[in-house]
């Protein structure tokens, strides 16, 4: 969050990691994993914080350093919804197209209206 000057004051995260699961619910088993689900292995919770924290740490001094442009290019690349349809938290559908040089998914409607989506969850469309 920033404040009237612009100044970024707070940011807020939610961030999940499925860690040493072994198997999931029905309902979800076809869409998670966990981490020791991909490895093979069972993973120590305090060294992957450590690791998570660190991570974020360096992203967020590129970020202090550069603004967003710095960190876009990875965004993008990582951002697994792009060319695919969802269903934006206004229950809106369309195509996610890019990440505005701001930080926005853009999302191109269906009636061919391009819109930003700041905040909120983004459901991607199952393909039959």
């Amino acid at each position: 969050m920033a404040d009237a000057a612009g100044r970024l004051r707070h940011v807020l995260l939610g961030i999940g990691l499925n860690v040493n699961q072994e198997a999931f619910p029905p309902d979800v088993a076809r869409s998670a994993i966990s981490l020791r689900m991909a490895t093979g292995r069972a993973h120590d919770t305090g060294a992957l914080l450590d690791a998570v924290l660190v991570a974020l740490d360096r992203r967020y001094a590129r970020y202090i350093a550069g603004g967003f442009a710095s960190l876009r290019p990875d965004w993008r690349r990582r951002a697994i919804s792009l060319g695919t349809m969802v269903t934006t938290p206004a229950g809106l559908s369309g195509a996610a197209e890019d990440i505005s040089p701001e930080g926005a998914l853009l999302v191109r409607l269906d009636d061919g209206r391009l819109l930003p989506v700041w905040s909120g969850e983004i459901a991607v469309v199952a393909r039959d």
